[in-house]
């Protein structure tokens, strides 16, 4: 039986990976995807330190295109900001939404 395939095609020869520093990488890339600055807790101690000490700076979710459209323009309790009307809304969803007598009635679905 003959070899009835065809003879591949020379290709071109990759360019070579050259690695880069990760300040680069960070650099290059951040402003594209409009990264929120990130704090790394490296023990439990410093973990404690950012939580208690500094919560509000934190309790923010970034705001992106798609939490607008999702959450009617940052209106619902998921994408809203830390304030007022995220307490309001907390509030309402532990009174009402998730009280047992609510969640008992939703059990059949």
């Amino acid at each position: 039986m003959a070899d009835d395939r065809q003879p591949e095609p020379d290709r071109p020869t990759p360019a070579p990976v050259r690695p880069r520093a990760p300040q680069a990488l960070w650099a290059a890339h951040v402003p594209t995807l409009r990264l929120p600055p990130v704090v790394i807790g490296s023990s439990i101690d410093m973990a404690r330190f950012f939580l208690k000490m500094h919560d509000l700076a934190f309790i923010d979710r970034p705001r992106t295109e798609t939490s607008r459209y999702t959450g009617y323009n940052y209106s619902d309790m998921l994408w809203s900001p830390y304030g007022a009307y995220w307490r309001q809304a907390r509030k309402f969803c532990k009174a009402e939404v998730f009280s047992v007598a609510w969640l008992r009635s939703q059990e059949h679905v």
